[in-house]
């Protein structure tokens, strides 16, 4: 992967493949570097976002994984109308726990309000429920 970004340095996606191997050999930050620049190159790549808040968690950077999630939510658009309605009447960029109380809160009605994105069925969306273990996972690790 490290050859396929070097000779095309512009591919997201390359850089995403690159730093989940980096993740798997457990090169946190290398694999940080990699998905940020991912994310520089195409900001709306979810498993980007869930990759960096899962190498935030592993480094034990709260913020960081709080970042991560936000973003993931925020480029979603499959939720898009279940997290407006859940984000109406709040009263600010929270910090902090409240923070993370509030991820889980908009995870968890993502998680009630849609099945699977267009599917119909009453499967969860399986990345919503990594986003929310990932989130526990800080509160468990830090």
């Amino acid at each position: 992967m490290e050859a396929v970004v070097q000779r095309d340095p512009s591919n997201a996606q390359a850089w995403y493949e690159l730093g989940v191997k980096q993740q798997e050999n457990e090169r946190e930050q290398q694999a940080i570097s990699a998905l940020q620049r991912s994310l520089e190159l195409d900001a709306t790549h979810l498993p980007s976002w869930l990759a960096l808040a899962i190498s935030y968690t592993n480094e034990g950077d709260r913020r960081g994984t709080y970042e991560a999630i936000q973003n993931w939510i925020k480029h979603n658009g499959a939720y898009r109308d279940i997290v407006d309605a859940y984000q109406t009447g709040d009263g600010g960029e929270p910090n902090g726990t409240d923070q993370f109380q509030k991820l889980i809160g908009c995870l968890i009605a993502m998680a009630r309000g849609l099945s699977r994105p267009g599917g119909g069925d009453d499967e969860v969306d399986a990345d919503v429920q990594i986003a929310l273990a990932v989130l526990l996972n800080t509160n468990e690790v830090l």
